[in-house]
């Protein structure tokens, strides 16, 4: 997907599960979006955050380099062009569950797999702060604990968004993983945090526990390098910038 991302050995695995951190703004729904888009991987993306004219906007966007006011037109329009773009990305399913349970989660996933014949290679979730549970860090630990048996189960690889500790809300500075909120890190496979660089478009995904391959849970000694515009919804390696 991302060369990056690759040489840091950031990989969704199969039958794992996975947490992606980042502060309001900063890109993270954008780049798990733009992972299910361009990786070909037969996924279902469960978004609490977002609605289906806006996700649809998205899509027509990446697909054809376009601003918002643009796709917003040609969906608003009927357009033949902005259609095409939505049929053609048949291996990215979407669900839009308003505060869904676990239980709720799953029942998604069973009709993704009646309809499709088999389970997905990525779950994702958006965001964990959406999904309901009981109040408090014990609450989450609950909802991560169940997800990663959801992935045990089907063998997909489950991906959760998240938000980091208030102090970190800025976006720029690098979230160690005592920075999550939470304290949801226990249970995932691998952890991401991101964070924006110092120049437009920069941001910094660090790996702060990996099990299988090289982290640092300070966040700064393993982290890969991404470019985004956000006004055509890319995220690039830097040689691609």
């Amino acid at each position: 997907m991302w060369k990056s991302f690759a040489e840091k050995k950031i990989r969704f695995r199969r039958g794992q599960l996975y947490l992606i951190v980042a502060a309001p703004g900063v890109g993270k729904s954008v780049l798990a979006q733009t992972y299910a888009l361009h990786s070909r991987a037969r996924s279902l993306y469960l978004t609490m955050d977002a609605d289906k004219h806006t996700t649809c906007v998205r899509i027509v966007q990446a697909a054809y380099l376009i601003t918002q006011e643009a796709a917003e037109e040609g969906i608003e329009q009927g357009a033949e062009w902005a259609a095409e773009a939505l049929k053609s990305v048949p291996w990215l399913k979407y669900a839009f569950p308003s505060g869904p349970d676990v239980h709720e989660i799953v029942e998604h996933v069973w009709a993704y797999a009646e309809v499709q014949g088999d389970w997905p290679d990525i779950i994702w979730v958006d965001n964990l702060d959406n999904v309901d549970c009981d109040e408090g860090e014990n609450g989450r630990k609950t909802v991560m604990s169940d997800l990663q048996k959801l992935a045990h189960k089907t063998g997909s690889a489950v991906v959760v968004l998240h938000h980091a500790e208030g102090k970190y809300d800025d976006g720029h500075e690098t979230i160690p993983q005592s920075g999550i909120l939470g304290k949801v890190a226990k249970t995932p496979s691998m952890v991401l945090t991101g964070c924006l660089g110092g120049f437009p478009g920069q941001m910094f995904w660090s790996v702060v526990k990996n099990r299988f391959g090289p982290a640092d849970p300070s966040g700064r000694g393993v982290r890969a390098e991404l470019w985004s515009d956000l006004q055509y919804m890319q995220i690039t390696d830097k040689s691609d910038v």
